[in-house]
């Protein structure tokens, strides 16, 4: 069985790879090139698909790892936390609306939903990578 650590780990890799990706589907469609765009994207939710799946072995296998830094740093974890968590749990509904608009291709109704969806992913990306970090240097054991 996999480690708490590697779980993580991989977790924590696959959705920084759909970051990633993400960011060159993005700049793929701002350079015209649709085809590259849709494989970028879909490789994106792929690898956005794989962290969920890491993320809830991981859950199931071993407890929560809890905060156990420096008193002064808890209020900006758990801030840091609670951000993340909230801007996670929109980043499906909003992948899922972009994606069905692009798939019935709907331009005009894709395009906006896709603006949002894009800078979410990229703060959740950002801000789980913070909380691997944090976790990772001053998490419990």
């Amino acid at each position: 069985m996999p480690s708490r650590e590697a779980l993580a780990l991989a977790a924590a890799v696959s959705i920084g790879a759909s970051a990633l990706v993400l960011w060159g589907g993005y700049r793929r469609i701002r350079r015209g090139a649709e085809a590259a765009h849709h494989r970028a994207m879909l490789a994106a939710s792929g690898l956005a698909v794989l962290f969920l799946v890491l993320y809830l072995a991981k859950s199931a296998l071993y407890p929560p790892q809890h905060y156990a830094g420096p008193a002064a740093g808890r209020p900006f974890y758990l801030g840091l936390l609670f951000f993340h968590m909230t801007i996670a749990g929109l980043n499906l509904p909003l992948a899922a609306v972009t994606l069905y608009h692009a798939f019935r291709g709907d331009r005009a109704r894709h395009r906006p939903w896709a603006r949002v969806t894009l800078v979410n992913w990229l703060l959740v990306a950002a801000t789980g990578w913070a909380v691997y970090l944090v976790l990772a240097v001053w998490g419990s054991r």
